[in-house]
């Protein structure tokens, strides 16, 4: 009897992973070095994530957690396969960290525009900061939607 349920329990097992690697989705686990997807690992470092294959640093700096934990699921499954997707992914996440750090730029360059009284500067500043706003938001949705 006991040998039958382990046999039902593991094919049910089977039949999950197999469902999962069709919506190329692995069960995450949590470790001291980050989280562990298959043999990929996403390392947080504040705000940004590394990414690992094994040992070695495949993807340093990524921004949004959805495109690390997508990109660690791709890779898990089949990094060459999904090459492309990933290749992109990363690609767009890394025009979103490029605007969100020159909103940061800008955002302290108006600060002091503001402090020294300079009209011209502060009407330049607040024209960039929205021009950076809006590529972040724009990569971040392309992102996210590629991730989905």
């Amino acid at each position: 009897m006991t040998k039958n349920i382990q046999q039902r329990l593991d094919t049910v097992i089977a039949r999950v992973n197999k469902k999962l690697v069709q919506q190329e989705q692995l069960i995450p686990k949590k470790t001291d070095k980050g989280i562990l997807v298959g043999d990929v690992l996403i390392e947080s470092l504040g705000s940004i994530k590394n990414i690992y294959h094994g040992d070695r640093l495949v993807f340093a700096d990524v921004s949004l957690n959805k495109v690390a934990v997508k990109v660690a699921n791709l890779m898990a499954i089949d990094h060459i396969r999904y090459q492309q997707k990933i290749d992109q992914l990363i690609m767009m996440d890394s025009k979103f960290g490029s605007a969100l750090a020159e909103y940061q730029m800008f955002k302290g360059r108006l600060a002091k525009a503001h402090l020294e009284q300079d009209q011209f500067r502060i009407d330049m500043y607040l024209a960039r900061l929205g021009y950076v706003k809006s590529s972040a938001e724009y990569w971040k949705k392309q992102a996210l939607s590629l991730a989905g």
